[in-house]
């Protein structure tokens, strides 16, 4: 072997070495830049971050964003607003998150504080279980997976999605970059 190629090696399995020692971090996922905007929507009465590389698909009571493929299907940032006028916000969370919890197709069922807008804010987290719906075996790679949070405040009913194929999840590739937009996600007063 010639004189000048052994540094070369010896720096290759030195790398190979620490990567393998030493995990790096997981990226925001394929093709996510770690970069994103704020998107408020003062009739609903709700702010959070989209990730740069989302569109704007249809806005409304039902606001969604297009995003780019990961793991051989689309991302999607979901938020779905119901007016519930005159009725407890403590009370529709109470039930929402005790159905959760009894349904088994759901999972890490949990509550979660939100800064209040005039009043107490009711929120909650969950995902769709992992498992084909009544079957113990994981779902497919390519089927479809969501994250989602429940909230409740200004007299409305917040659903926020986030979704990609489940071996985007499985292979880490967008966890980072969607607890990102769901920890960015609060209410605030409803200007009409």
């Amino acid at each position: 072997m010639k004189r000048s190629l052994i540094p070369v090696l010896i720096l290759a399995l030195l790398a190979a070495f620490r990567t393998a020692a030493f995990p790096q971090e997981p990226q925001p996922g394929a093709g996510f830049s770690g970069k994103y905007n704020v998107f408020t929507d003062g009739y609903n009465g709700y702010s959070l971050k989209i990730p740069a590389e989302f569109t704007l698909d249809r806005k409304g009571a039902g606001t969604s964003w297009i995003g780019p493929s990961v793991g051989g299907g689309i991302t999607g940032i979901y938020v779905n607003v119901t007016e519930m006028k005159g009725i407890s916000s403590q009370a529709i969370y109470d039930g929402n998150i005790r159905s959760m919890k009894e349904k088994s197709d759901f999972t890490n069922v949990f509550a979660v504080k939100m800064k209040p807008v005039s009043k107490k804010v009711y929120a909650f987290r969950c995902r769709e279980a992992i498992r084909k719906p009544g079957s113990p075996d994981e779902k497919p790679l390519d089927e479809s997976h969501s994250w989602f949070l429940y909230a409740f405040g200004n007299e409305r009913s917040y659903q926020l999605t986030v979704s990609g194929r489940y071996g985007a999840f499985k292979e880490n590739k967008v966890q980072s970059l969607y607890e990102e937009v769901i920890n960015s996600f609060e209410l605030i007063p409803v200007k009409r």
